[in-house]
């Protein structure tokens, strides 16, 4: 086990980035978060530990240094497919130059700090074989997927070459409290507002692989913990496939509703028919995928419920 004492949680004011933070509170580090507070979502209940600034423009070497950081978590990154088709040069800033600046400091600090990579199963592209693996060939078909399979392989780079300890976490599809976007925060917001039929975009036949944010916070630390960081990467799947067509179902199960579900259109550009993952390697170092869909589905329906009563 490797033991960490100061985490840099970068995009730690973010949707994973705040259970991230949590979990690593629970498991007794002290941690600096640093966000441009450009994701909409509110400011950490306790500031003490926030620094508003954008990555690029910070002195990340400065302040891992002067702070003893030796574990940097990277998450202060493009998150969604359709932003990146639309805006593809902003994408790549936010995935790749970030990367970029984040592995250029750790370098420079003595010793580097593990630095910890949020990317993503987009790197994937359609899948070839099922479930996926870490092994299975790479040819994303969004921008999205194309930066973020960029930032890997600097990744890759800054770990052979410079010797900084380091892993990327490909995950798959994330929901819980606390996100403002996707699919089952989009249907469960839809629900509640009375649409009725409930409208579900894309084919009822795609399939998704539906990680709860908590199981992935905890993987998160874990893996930063046990995993070798010789620049190797891992899933985070929670192993099962989920139909589009069957998540709506639960969805509105979870509401305790009966409305219908209709599917109006074609997938979205840059969205894959199926995702299904392999989470072997992170499982063998100990990392676990505890949440039901069910209860994930309810927990977040709760969630939404409260915000929109505030």
């Amino acid at each position: 086990m490797r033991h960490l004492q100061h985490a840099l949680v970068l995009g730690g004011a973010g949707f994973l980035g705040t259970w991230l933070v949590a979990e690593l509170h629970e498991a007794g580090l002290t941690t600096t978060v640093v966000d441009d507070l450009s994701g909409g979502h509110p400011s950490p209940q306790d500031s003490a530990d926030l620094i508003v600034a954008d990555v690029r423009t910070l002195d990340l070497a400065s302040l891992m240094s002067s702070r003893s950081i030796d574990v940097v978590f990277h998450l202060a990154t493009a998150a969604y497919v359709p932003p990146s088709v639309e805006d593809p040069v902003t994408d790549l800033q936010k995935n790749v130059a970030t990367t970029i600046s984040v592995f250029e400091a750790a370098r420079r600090c003595s010793p580097p700090p593990l630095v910890v990579l949020a990317s993503s199963a987009a790197v994937y592209g359609e899948a070839v074989l099922l479930p996926m693996n870490e092994d299975h060939p790479l040819n994303p078909i969004s921008p999205y997927g194309v930066s973020k399979l960029a930032a890997e392989h600097y990744l890759a780079f800054y770990s052979r070459v410079h010797s900084v300890r380091a892993i990327a976490i490909r995950m798959f599809s994330l929901y819980g409290p606390g996100q403002r976007k996707q699919v089952v925060y989009d249907l469960i917001s839809k629900a509640l507002s009375g649409e009725n039929p409930l409208t579900v975009l894309g084919s009822p036949e795609a399939t998704r692989d539906f990680v709860y944010v908590a199981d992935a916070a905890r993987g998160f630390v874990h893996l930063a913990q046990y995993a070798p960081a010789e620049g190797e990467v891992y899933n985070l799947a929670a192993g099962r496939p989920v139909g589009v067509a069957e998540l709506a179902s639960a969805v509105v199960d979870a509401l305790g509703t009966d409305i219908p579900i209709v599917f109006p259109g074609p997938a979205r550009p840059g969205d894959p028919l199926h995702w299904h993952g392999d989470a072997t390697a992170a499982e063998s170092l100990g990392v676990r995928f505890d949440t039901p869909l069910e209860q994930g589905l309810r927990a977040t329906a709760e969630w939404v419920r409260a915000e929109r009563a505030r």
